[in-house]
């Protein structure tokens, strides 16, 4: 029987660790209630019953998670260390990465809209047949599997023909997690990865959504799609060390940066947050909090 994890982190206690030597605590900087304070790592970025599913047990609330983040934390010390993962542990990293892109609450909020406008396209896409006269029968049968998804009593035809802005809710978007996965491991594993470090005067903050992606116009609607090799990712590992994924290849490299450098990447973090940012380094929040 798999254990359920009783206080559900979407950002780890493990990963939040690493980016303050206080003792199990670190700064919170609340960008909606513009004030920051100190707290204890286990209050932070818990959400209850975030993961919990009414159809299955989440994959996300069971132990091999908890190991997944042990296993992470192990790598990363290392490479804090310029000690390069092996081929097993990249994929290890690869793994928690893509997991931490999907499992923020900001996370569900992606994955409803970009359910949505898929449903819409769907609709449009039928009527469009429907007015010109060209088969439906494909879109029909997307719809049927959709339906069987949703246990839902609809048949194809009414849900292809109501308004399209209409959506049948997920029932939670843990299940959407486990079909994107694979879909984000895949493009992540094709592209370069370059560790940034910063240099002793200089730490790099994580957020409420540690994962941001960064593309060529600055799209404030980015969905999964855009995961492709024209973004930038940009996922903090720690208060030392950043990884920054970007076009097609499969290159590994360490670079260090400048302190410019890493307050031009804290800013973007911190301004793609949905509400909290964190750090170690209380001043170095109430700066980003003032550019």
């Amino acid at each position: 029987m798999q254990s359920r994890v009783k206080r559900p982190h979407f950002v780890p206690r493990s990963y939040l660790g690493g980016f303050t030597d206080l003792p199990d605590r670190i700064w919170i900087y609340d960008k909606l209630e513009k004030n920051i304070r100190q707290q204890s790592i286990k209050d932070v970025a818990v959400v209850k019953d975030l993961y919990l599913n009414t159809k299955q047990v989440s994959p996300l609330d069971i132990v091999e998670v908890t190991a997944l983040e042990g296993k992470a934390k192990r790598i990363i010390k290392n490479l804090e260390e310029r000690k390069l993962p092996n081929p097993a542990e990249l994929g290890h990293l690869l793994n928690f990465v893509a997991l931490q892109f999907l499992r923020t609450p900001a996370a569900g909020v992606r994955a409803h809209l970009a359910f949505a406008e898929f449903v819409s396209g769907l609709r449009k896409e039928y009527r469009r047949r429907k007015d010109i006269g060209r088969s439906t029968e494909g879109l029909e049968k997307i719809a049927t599997d959709l339906l069987k998804d949703f246990k839902s009593p609809s048949n194809p035809i009414e849900f292809l023909s109501v308004d399209e802005n209409s959506t049948p809710p997920i029932d939670h978007f843990v299940d959407t997690i486990v079909g994107e996965g694979y879909f984000i491991t895949t493009i992540l594993a094709k592209q370069n990865w370059t560790f940034l470090y910063s240099r002793p005067k200089s730490v790099f903050i994580t957020s409420d959504d540690p994962f941001c992606v960064f593309d060529q116009n600055d799209s404030e609607n980015l969905r999964l799609i855009p995961l492709s090799p024209d973004t930038t990712k940009i996922i903090p590992l720690s208060k030392g060390l950043c990884l920054s994924i970007y076009d097609e290849g499969m290159g590994i490299r360490l670079k260090e940066l400048k302190d410019s450098a890493v307050t031009i990447i804290n800013q973007g973090i911190f301004d793609k947050a949905s509400r909290y940012a964190f750090s170690g380094d209380k001043d170095c929040l109430e700066e980003l909090a003032r550019l």
